[in-house]
């Protein structure tokens, strides 16, 4: 039967990454939280962002199982790039200014 959908797996993870775009083109609260979950996704991984290309094997092995990290999997194996603006700033020490009396 199958309502008609050949994979449901496959579907789910589409759907997704539509909810994904959607949300966060919209700047909802969800959008939002798929932003932070995907900086973070980034942040363990350990490389900025803009560099898309990535060995699978280091991405299944560095990083925590998650529905961020499933995706990302699922675009990879369907050769999907997903496209996106997150630009992660590095942090800077302060400057500390020492007065002197």
């Amino acid at each position: 039967m199958g309502l008609n959908i050949q994979h449901l797996f496959t579907f789910q993870e589409i759907v997704w990454v539509k909810d994904v775009i959607f949300h966060s083109f919209n700047d909802t609260l969800t959008g939002r939280l798929y932003r932070t979950s995907l900086e973070l996704f980034f942040l363990e991984l350990g490389f900025s962002p803009t560099h898309l290309t990535y060995d699978i094997a280091t991405l299944d092995r560095l990083t925590t199982n998650s529905h961020v990290k499933s995706t990302m999997l699922f675009l990879w194996q369907h050769n999907i790039i997903l496209r996106h603006s997150i630009a992660i700033k590095p942090l800077k020490r302060p400057l500390y200014h020492v007065d002197a009396f």
